[in-house]
């Protein structure tokens, strides 16, 4: 993999079927408890339909065509401070970085 062919985009609907068996086979990898994980989260295959919200954001990070991870983040309203959620997966079993 060329560190210049990895794409970062906005997530489309088209993305999350792809993106929630991502994230579970990396919970799965780390013996993760399918409860109170992204395992359970009833939007994990439907990650779009979630964050197409205002204040939240999703990026899906590919290298030539190849899903390697998502980043989400969403601001909460609750706080004065800005908040910023941070959640990630990228599984990189068989990535090889070549200059």
């Amino acid at each position: 993999m060329h560190l210049g062919s990895i794409q970062i985009s906005l997530i489309e609907p088209k993305d999350s079927y792809e993106l929630g068996n991502l994230i579970r086979n990396v919970l799965e990898e780390m013996n993760a408890p399918k409860t109170g994980t992204a395992y359970a989260d009833p939007y994990l295959f439907d990650l779009y339909t979630y964050y197409n919200k205002p204040k939240r954001d999703y990026y899906v990070i590919r290298c030539n065509g190849e899903l390697l991870g998502e980043v989400g983040m969403e601001i909460f309203p609750e706080h004065r401070a800005m908040s910023v959620r941070f959640k990630k997966c990228i599984s990189i079993k068989n990535l090889e970085v070549k200059e």
